[in-house]
C-alpha cells in the first residue's frame, strides 16, 4: 500500500495550515465538486428507489386475493410474480 505524502504546511498567526498548489488546489476543488455531484445523485436514486418500494407494496395490495380465498385461475402465480419483482427492485437496476 503506498503512503499518503505528508502534507506542506506552514505557520500563519501562530495556526499550523496546510499549503497547496493551484494544481493540487484545483485538483481538490475539482473532486469535491465530483463528491458532491455523485452524493446527489446517490439520494436521487434513494428516493427512486423508496418510491418504487411504495408502488410495489400497493401493487402486492391489489393482487392479492381476499383474506381465506385461494386464487388459481391464471397463468402465473401472482405471489410469486410479486416476490419476483420485489427482488429485482431490491437488488437495483442493473448498471448501463
Amino acid at each position: 500500500m503506498s503512503r499518503h505524502p505528508k502534507p506542506r504546511t506552514m505557520s500563519i498567526d501562530g495556526r499550523e495550515v496546510v499549503v497547496l498548489t493551484p494544481e493540487d488546489y484545483a485538483a481538490l476543488s475539482a473532486s469535491r465538486r465530483q463528491l458532491g455531484a455523485l452524493n446527489s445523485h446517490a439520494e436521487q436514486l434513494k428516493s427512486e428507489l423508496r418510491q418504487a418500494r411504495a408502488l410495489l407494496g400497493r401493487v402486492r395490495e391489489m393482487l392479492a386475493p381476499p383474506d381465506g380465498e385461494r386464487q388459481d385461475d391464471g397463468p402465473a402465480d401472482p405471489a410469486a410474480l410479486i416476490e419476483a419483482i420485489d427482488e429485482a427492485v431490491r437488488r437495483g437496476r442493473p448498471r448501463r
